[in-house]
């Protein structure tokens, strides 16, 4: 009697030990942008019951299929919260980000994974870019009209003055 006592224990405790808390993500934030110079991306962020980075990866698929992303996540804290996501999901040169349902496949290092869908939906790219222009800003910008955020042209390169030739040979 005691040996299935002990063993009854045993097995709970094991039981419990190996219990874990269901990962979840409880909401995505997916802003499309524009840069000025016709690139198109996606800034997809989400919260989650985990707020650690390299536990987090994202699977992303565009409308139809055809497009697919897989990558890290990065970590940003803003108002209290802790998002993570990545604003590095970029449309080949010269091609349109999709609009419609995307599917996102959240998948944490336990090799649990959730699925969620958001829609990506957006107004007049050339608008978006007049718009930004006229308020003569140097500063990434949120088109409320268009639902597009504008990124500036990145700063030229300064090539540093080496005087190297100069230098004896």
């Amino acid at each position: 009697m005691k040996l299935r006592i002990l063993l009854l224990a045993a097995l709970l405790i094991l039981l419990v030990s190996c219990s874990k808390t269901d990962f979840t993500v409880d909401s995505v934030q997916a802003q499309p942008y524009v840069c000025m110079d016709g690139r198109m991306g996606l800034s997809l962020y989400v919260t989650t019951s985990e707020g650690d980075e390299g536990s987090v990866q994202f699977s992303l698929r565009a409308p139809g299929g055809n497009l697919s992303w897989s990558l890290a996540t990065n970590k940003v804290e803003l108002d209290g919260w802790t998002y993570l996501g990545s604003s590095d999901i970029c449309m080949p040169t010269g091609s349109m980000l999709p609009i419609g349902i995307w599917s996102l496949d959240v998948m944490y290092k336990d090799g649990s994974t959730v699925r969620k869908t958001f829609e990506v939906d957006y107004g007049d790219v050339q608008a978006a870019k007049e718009h930004f222009m006229s308020v003569d800003t140097d500063q990434a910008w949120y088109d409320s009209d268009e639902n597009l955020t504008v990124l500036p042209l990145p700063e030229p390169v300064q090539e540093s003055s080496d005087d190297s030739s100069d230098l004896p040979v």
